[in-house]
């Protein structure tokens, strides 16, 4: 399987934890303002009982990925990455991919109830055609450039939910030179044969919901 060492790339893992935690801090303030010019009550639920809280685990999650890097770069681990914390960053990713998904449908029914409109619940998402149409060109514009990405995200969260959760193995096996890399990746289970990268990938994740959420939120 193939793997990327994000040890080697401290500067910019680090800037971008920096970024998507500030990113974070200031979605919170515009949802405030944002639930506050709501009209529609069910909107404004959604959007501070539903999102404003996803953000929050959002931010959360990403504190302590970021953790988790340094004392990735301290401890250098050989052999394995402790038990211990495996399990602390598999819970933690898990409700992190949840709370990226449910955040992206959070603002899909903070629309379609601000408009008052009537849609089966089941079409109510971004990536459904019937919402799509009710959307303005900015968050539309966000969607499309971001759509293999949401993609991504339903195809771990959907699993995470409802069969095999993601988990974070101990280690990665080289597959040329049989050395085992301690180099946090997540997967769902080998036979899907995807192994993602973590920091790069819930930084990725991070980027693609704060823009998806921004382009909503002052449409």
């Amino acid at each position: 399987m193939d793997y990327i060492d994000e040890s080697k790339y401290p500067k910019k893992i680090r800037e971008e934890y920096t970024l998507a935690l500030q990113e974070s801090y200031q979605l919170s303030l515009d949802l405030v303002e944002k639930c506050e010019s709501l009209t529609n009550q069910r909107a404004k639920d959604f959007c501070l009982f539903g999102l404003a809280r996803r953000n929050l685990l959002v931010r959360d999650c990403l504190e302590r990925f970021q953790s988790f890097y340094e004392l990735q770069l301290v401890e250098n681990w050989q052999f394995q990455i402790p038990d211990d914390i495996l399990f602390e960053k598999t819970a933690f990713l898990q409700v992190f991919l949840i709370a990226i998904a449910g955040g992206l449908d959070n603002l899909a029914w903070i629309i379609i109830s601000e408009k008052n409109l009537t849609l089966n619940h089941i079409e109510i998402s971004l990536s459904k055609s019937k919402t799509q149409k009710c959307l303005h060109g900015n968050l539309l514009a966000a969607i499309e450039k971001h759509k293999n990405w949401i993609n991504h995200i339903k195809s771990f969260r959907d699993p995470t939910a409802h069969r095999i959760p993601v988990y974070v193995p101990p280690y990665i096996q080289d597959r040329t030179s049989g050395h085992r890399i301690c180099s946090p990746h997540y997967a769902i289970d080998f036979e899907d044969g995807r192994l993602v990268p973590l920091h790069s990938q819930v930084l990725s994740d991070a980027r693609g919901f704060f823009e998806i959420i921004n382009a909503g939120i002052l449409d």
